[in-house]
């Protein structure tokens, strides 16, 4: 009896000390924007979600679509996540502002998600937001997954990188300082809009187009269905004619939609689809 009775004390005292993250964490999650969905997708169980956002569940936008079938999707509205039940609400820097600063005046824990702009920057918010969620040894295992995949990469990346011009339908590009002149140079290319000097997200005009002719063409959200005046430039007789005269790379818009973890598939995705060394169009 003395023995059974001291052995209980003894296994009370051992759960008694176990780290709070020993514990199931039973917290529940909302986003409001897509990056914040992909995150909630990859490192939480289905039960711990309470809401994603539309564009969760669009192939052409998200890379973790499929998981998000069947979830709840709503709109950023702080009473809907209230009704959800969200104890947590993963949002932007953006339009979702108002709400956000609501649900923080009624005790629901917010995490802004800002845009970054470089892959080190990218590991360090996954490994921050995955600890705020209770998920930190997932974000820390695909962090450390991920360095891994892009130092194998960049032991791949050439000495002469192909020259290349990224364009959305709307003759959109990413000039310095943006993530996607950071998928470029790490996937093993020269970004033309950032070799001609131009910063942040911006038109490529065709006049650059032609002075500077590059190796290849990345092209993303040419699939997308629907036609407008933004969709203009993409038709347009003299950026066909040069499209059809060298490599034109059709870029998944799901892979770099984001900024965060999952951009990492997009830089995968480049270097594999690069011209070989030497293949240059004039």
């Amino acid at each position: 009896m003395i023995l059974r009775r001291a052995m209980g004390m003894a296994l009370v005292g051992t759960m008694l000390s176990l780290p709070a993250q020993a514990q199931e964490d039973t917290r529940r999650v909302a986003s409001t924007a897509l990056c914040g969905d992909q995150l909630l997708l990859t490192l939480l169980p289905p039960a711990r979600i309470a809401a994603l956002s539309a564009q969760a569940v669009d192939p052409g936008l998200s890379d973790a679509a499929a998981r998000a079938q069947g979830l709840p999707v709503l709109p950023a509205d702080a009473e809907g996540f209230l009704w959800a039940g969200a104890d947590i609400v993963v949002g932007s820097d953006r339009g979702d502002s108002q709400t956000l600063s609501l649900l923080r005046r009624l005790g629901v824990t917010v995490v802004r998600m800002p845009p970054t702009n470089s892959f080190a920057d990218a590991m360090e918010q996954l490994r921050s937001v995955s600890t705020v969620l209770g998920a930190a040894e997932v974000g820390q295992a695909l962090a450390s997954d991920n360095e891994q995949q892009l130092a194998r990469l960049l032991a791949e990346r050439p000495t002469d990188p192909p020259l290349a011009a990224y364009y959305r339908p709307d003759g959109g590009s990413s000039g310095q300082g943006t993530f996607m002149n950071e998928a470029l140079t790490l996937g093993g290319y020269r970004n033309l809009a950032a070799e001609v000097g131009q910063s942040g997200w911006g038109r490529l005009d065709l006049e650059t187009l032609v002075l500077h002719p590059p190796t290849a063409l990345i092209t993303a959200y040419f699939d997308r269905p629907g036609w407008s005046l933004r969709h203009k430039f993409s038709h347009h007789p003299l950026f066909r004619r040069l499209a059809a005269s060298r490599p034109t790379i059709a870029l998944p818009g799901s892979l770099v939609a984001c900024s965060g973890w999952p951009l990492i598939k997009g830089i995968a995705f480049l270097a594999a689809a690069r011209p070989p060394a030497g293949d240059h169009h004039d």
